[in-house]
Order: C-alpha cells, then structure tokens, then sequence
C-alpha cells in the first residue's frame, strides 16, 4: 500500500520499493527488544506479538515500512509499521464498522496513552 499527496500521483511521481534495509524478521526482533524493554516479562502484553508470516509493505511520503498485524486475532485493531531503514515504530489502529478510519501514531506515544489504562 502507498500513502502519498496526491498532487504526487496526478504528477506521476510514484514512489518506488527500494531494497530494504532491514528484514522482516529484524524488523520483529526491533519490536520484541522494544516491547521487552518497556514492560519487561508483563504477560499482560503477550496479545501483542506480531505475526511474522502475514506482514505487508507500506511507502508513506517515500519511507518504506513493515507491516505487521497481531498473532492474535482479538487485537485485530492493533498493527505495527517498522520504518526499514530506521527502525522507527509506528502503531496503526484500524477501526472497522461504517465509518472506517486509519490512524498512525509513534508506538511510543500510543503506549503513553493507553497502556496504563488498558490493563487496570
């Protein structure tokens, strides 16, 4: 999938795949390092294992990234971009019903906004 202005596409500027330089399976092992640094052994937070085998690519404003939904099909809405050059993580929360809706936002900041709240 490609995010990118579309001014861009009317120009015919189409952003290309360039050979990664990260592997998916890196990119999970940044996320589990991540994940272990955070919340330590926290079983609270084993739903959110990524499900290396049905990852994606995304290009968004000419970065490439990774994207991984959850092993776990309850947390469905919970998905991860990982930036193929950097690293950089990104949480992507798909909501589904009439008004489907996309929203991206460092993994950081998602977990300083929800996590404490979510396991009370």
């Amino acid at each position: 999938m490609t995010i990118d202005m579309m001014d861009n596409w009317l120009a015919g500027e189409h952003a290309q795949y360039a050979p990664a330089l990260l592997t998916a399976d890196e990119a999970v092992e940044i996320y589990n390092a991540w994940m272990k640094n955070r919340f330590g052994e926290n079983t609270d937070f084993s739903g959110f294992s990524l499900n290396r085998q049905s990852h994606g690519k995304y290009v968004i404003h000419g970065e490439q990234y990774y994207f991984f939904p959850t092993e776990d099909r309850v947390t469905y809405w919970y998905n991860i971009l990982v930036n193929m050059a950097t690293g950089e993580m990104f949480f992507v929360s798909m909501h589904d019903g009439m008004f489907w809706t996309e929203d991206i936002m460092t993994l950081d900041n998602w977990f300083d906004v929800n996590a404490v709240s979510m396991f009370r």
